[in-house]
């Protein structure tokens, strides 16, 4: 099989290819490069993602803006938003695989309310109200085109 058509195949299923593998699987036939692909594709390893940098970023970023205007005392940013807050969840029904549903909600705390620009801002110190948000969704597949595909018959689109 020819080299590039090699490396097209293994970018397609994502992997990727180094030159040195590459020269050893020219020399192999079609059938035995897609059998590895589905081979090693099928040994999969769970991903496990060490998150003690994002324990630490979760409780440490509380925090206040707040400005001292001719040492008259601190006064809030306009950029003081203590708590920004979203999560998403989707799913299917599992007898119904074309029927999904999505929840979305976010949280914002209120940032402080600006004063005019011709004004003391001293004298508008107040927040505005916290932003909350709830979106629900519901998707049904009416009518889709089954795909029927054995990997082998990729390979004829490369030649």
């Amino acid at each position: 099989m020819k080299s590039n058509h090699i490396q097209h195949l293994y970018w397609r299923v994502g992997f990727g290819i180094l030159p040195n593998e590459l020269e050893k699987f020219s020399k192999k036939s079609k059938k035995k490069i897609v059998d590895g692909i589905i081979e090693v594709s099928q040994k999969v390893t769970p991903l496990k993602v060490d998150t003690a940098e994002l324990d630490d970023l979760l409780n440490d970023t509380y925090e206040k803006t707040k400005e001292n205007i001719n040492n008259r005392g601190f006064i809030a940013r306009p950029s003081d938003q203590r708590i920004k807050f979203g999560i998403l969840f989707q799913d299917y029904v599992p007898n119904l695989p074309d029927l999904k549903a999505y929840l979305n909600l976010v949280y914002n705390s209120g940032v402080p309310g600006g004063a005019p620009s011709y004004s003391d801002p001293y004298n508008f110190q107040q927040r505005l109200r916290d932003y909350r948000r709830a979106d629900l969704g519901i998707s049904y597949v009416f009518a889709v085109k089954k795909w029927n595909i054995n990997p082998r018959k990729i390979l004829k689109i490369l030649d």
